[in-house]
């Protein structure tokens, strides 16, 4: 490998170079990391488990430190580049979008693929989830998973009859890998043979159905007859559990086979007719003869009857109520159904091998089977939930198109859940050159962190191939999907609450393309008001320099000072209303900033003492006063909020200031050119 790499060199401008081993161990080239980037963790750069990059990433910087220290400085982030045709969505996105469990427990209700699991098959509901976690980046294969769920969508009688087949569907796929593995029992082989027997009725629907989109996948359907011919003349149907008993294989299966058990049959016939003999030569009614694995056969006689045992009976234990026996008939008996029952076990344990290697032999067949199956049932299953949820099929555009246009977008998630109340759908629009980068602010609980979750849910659904809760869709192709959500700490890993929120940060903001989609709900929160205004402020600039598709909810409404000085930018709030002082969640979206944020309302309703909210009314009026004391904190007084006018003169109260008089009371249009001049020149002087 060396050499060729080294003739590979040697034919280019390029030079090797060979550097310590030690570079390329992954603790080393992870310290070079944090030294030469300054950070405590890899997560901001996305490169948590990506091991290999790790090191390669740190033997260069070793290199070029080596080589030319000073370019270290010209090194401020790194990106973990991931080629391929699928998006990746980090471990953090999928918690926050919820998409294979829950925030609150962990558990699968109230999940995205909850909500959309209505496939058949336990290979259809993997490859469902595995599409969830691996959306598409081209647009010809999203186009072509689209237009098998459409075609089921539109076929509603043969999409019924498909989902019922599919449900006597065992997983087969994985039983034929354990048969691969030989690690498998007889049950393995039922649920292969059994499913393989339903494959050929599907294969019939598909090729009724007047769609391209089918066709494709009847053009390449093979249900592997033979290796059902195979097992269905060899497998019986009523097997035991295990292959420690006999009966696994099919009688007409092997003559030879066939044999031995017909002579097993026979000597246990021929024990039960000399149990009636026994009972008869020696007149013990009760007399019988059984059988346990620890003792073999054995006459057993009560002892009320001991006195009438022949001579010839051999004790061979002693009961309480009873003494059990064998006589020399019976132990003949015994040794040759035993010799059978060992040949047959051989003989089906021979046949069982030559079974399995030839199962093996079909194996990448009955694996693309089961993958197409997957396929039917999954597109099957998508149909149906679009179907009775009233999902839309969404348009999709390549080649760098970012535009994300949803109507009436809805959280597939939420509307399911709700009671008592109907989802508010809102739309977005962000194409062309225009607006970008989307600053959301409003209440809490209006909606906020819904509305951007399921835009985000509304791209990945369409990029798995699916159709999507709005009722239209327009989308570009992301590359990924970032959120940063929440806050929560990670102490095992000493992490703070604050920490968390800046390294998903981080990590949106060194990996982020036009190309991606950014879901941002609240950032810097977890730090001082300045602090986090700054941060927060600085990211959606950087995101709006960027111009990829960001949705950023937020309680700073300083930010939506951005729509002035940044173009891509727009203000939406999420809207409520008051009401006797009740606040009433409107939940639609509208143009423009919020003007409060509601949060003594939400505060009441969340249960909070009416003196502590009392109070707070009290508080707020005085800091939107700006009501500073000298010491310049805000002159909080200890009193109930219904008594806080204290008449303190704020600093900033320029109600009566002389340059204000003197407006008010100037009449402009009298005055000469000269006296209005002069007339500015007195207001500098009086400021």
């Amino acid at each position: 490998a060396e050499e060729g790499l080294s003739n590979a060199v040697n034919n280019s401008d390029y030079r090797l170079e060979k550097l310590d081993p030690m570079a390329f161990e992954p603790e080393e080239a992870q310290r070079m990391i944090f030294d030469c980037m300054g950070v405590t963790s890899l997560e901001g750069f996305g490169l948590n488990g990506y091991d290999r990059a790790v090191s390669a990433a740190g033997a260069l910087l070793c290199y070029v430190k080596k080589v030319s220290p000073d370019t270290l400085n010209a090194i401020s982030s790194l990106r973990c580049l991931k080629p391929g045709g699928e998006m990746e969505i980090d471990g953090t996105s999928l918690k926050n979008l919820e998409i294979l469990s829950n925030l609150s427990d962990g558990k699968v209700e109230g999940s995205l693929v909850e909500a959309l699991d209505k496939t058949e098959t336990a290979m259809g509901a993997r490859l469902l989830r595995k599409r969830l976690v691996k959306p598409l980046r081209s647009k010809n294969r999203i186009l072509k998973r689209l237009s098998l769920v459409t075609a089921f969508f539109e076929d509603s009688g043969t999409c019924a009859r498909i989902r019922q087949k599919l449900r006597k569907l065992g997983d087969f796929e994985r039983a034929v890998g354990r048969i691969a593995g030989k690690n498998f029992n007889p049950r393995d082989f039922s649920s292969l043979v059994n499913s393989l027997k339903e494959l050929p009725a599907i294969r019939d629907e598909l090729a009724a159905m007047k769609s391209n989109a089918a066709a494709d996948i009847f053009k390449v359907w093979d249900s592997v007859d033979e290796l059902y011919t195979l097992l269905e003349k060899s497998v019986n149907p009523d097997h035991p559990a295990t292959f420690r008993d006999t009966g696994f294989i099919r009688d007409g299966c092997s003559a030879e086979l066939d044999e031995l058990r017909g002579f097993y049959k026979n000597s246990v016939n021929t024990i039960r007719d000399m149990e009636a003999s026994e009972r008869k030569a020696t007149g013990i009614p009760m007399l019988k003869i059984s059988y346990n694995r620890i003792y073999g056969y054995y006459i057993e006689v009560t002892k009320k009857h001991i006195d009438k045992v022949p001579a010839g009976y051999i004790r061979k234990q002693s009961l309480v109520n009873a003494e059990r026996y064998v006589s020399p008939e019976l132990k003949e008996i015994e040794e040759k159904l035993a010799e059978a029952d060992e040949r047959a076990k051989e003989m089906e344990s021979r046949i069982v091998e030559d079974l399995t290697e030839k199962t093996i032999a079909y194996l990448e067949r009955v694996r693309n089977a089961a993958y197409l199956a997957a396929k039917v049932d999954v597109a099957s299953g998508l149909a149906e939930t679009a179907r009775i949820n009233d999902y839309c099929e969404p348009k999709i555009f390549g080649d760098g198109d970012t535009r994300l246009v949803l109507e009436q977008s809805r959280h597939p998630v939420i509307e399911r859940l709700m009671t008592g109340e109907n989802f508010v759908p809102n739309d977005v629009r962000i194409e062309g050159d225009g607006e970008r980068l989307l600053i959301v602010t409003g209440p809490n609980m209006a909606g906020k962190s819904t509305y951007l979750r399921q835009v985000a849910l509304a791209l990945l659904m369409a990029q798995m191939g699916g159709y999507v809760a709005a009722a239209s869709a327009s989308i570009g192709i992301a590359d990924r999907i970032f959120t940063r959500v929440g806050a929560h700490d990670r102490l095992q890993k000493g992490l703070s609450t604050f920490m968390v929120e800046m390294v998903e940060t981080a990590n949106i903001l060194n990996n982020a393309t036009e190309n991606s989609m950014i879901i941002l709900d609240e950032i810097g929160r977890g730090t001082s008001t300045f602090d986090g205004v700054s941060i927060a402020w600085a990211v959606a600039e950087f995101l709006a320099r960027l111009k990829a598709r960001t949705i950023f909810a937020t309680h700073y409404h300083e930010l939506t000072d951005l729509a002035a000085t940044q173009p891509g930018v727009a203000n939406f709030n999420v809207t409520a209303k008051e009401y006797h002082d009740r606040l009433i969640f409107l939940r639609r979206l509208e143009q423009g900033a919020a003007d409060k944020s509601y949060g003594i309302q939400v505060a009441r309703l969340a249960g909070l003492p009416k003196e502590v909210l009392s109070r707070a009314r009290g508080v707020l009026r005085q800091l939107e006063k700006m009501e500073f004391g000298a010491d310049g904190k805000p002159a909080l007084k200890a009193q109930d909020a219904e008594e806080t006018d204290s008449g303190q003169v704020s600093l900033f109260d320029v109600g009566n200031h002389p340059v204000l008089n003197s407006l008010r009371e100037t009449k402009v249009n009298d005055m000469t050119p000269i006296e209005a001049l002069n007339f500015i020149q007195r207001l500098k002087e009086l400021l």
